[in-house]
């Protein structure tokens, strides 16, 4: 079966950070409107609603699965959806940070990558 000590394989999980999303919505327009993409070859409708705000409006897609207003839709397996519990988040679409272990790792690679840079150094905490 499993060799001694090691256990299942892990599979690996879709994550946020690397699930291709739909851009968001332009925030100018009518209060409500409709836009065909195609998925796949599969042709959806989704659905756009714009708010009122004080400095213009704000846009949203509304879920094609649970009919709730979203800043944004993840494409995971050909469908499109939110992450809420209806939609993707059972299918196991979740964040990185949840799957680490040592956020002080986690926290000195996305410096790094900021800074451009694998072996950048990453200076120390100035004291107070």
């Amino acid at each position: 079966m499993f060799p001694f000590g090691k256990g299942r394989p892990r599979k690996s999980r879709p994550l946020v950070e690397t699930t291709p999303r739909v851009a968001q919505p332009p925030s100018t327009g009518v209060a409500r409107e409709e836009v065909r993409v195609v998925i796949e070859g599969a042709p959806q409708t989704l659905e756009i609603v714009r708010q009122a705000r004080i400095y213009g409006q704000e846009a949203f897609w509304i879920c094609p699965k649970c009919a709730s207003t979203r800043l944004y839709l993840f494409v995971l397996n050909g469908e499109i959806g939110c992450r809420g519990r209806g939609c993707l988040w059972p299918s196991g679409l979740s964040y990185a940070s949840r799957h680490t272990r040592n956020r002080a790792a986690l926290r000195a690679r996305k410096l790094r990558r900021k800074l451009g840079r694998l072996d950048a150094f990453v200076p120390l905490r100035p004291q107070r």
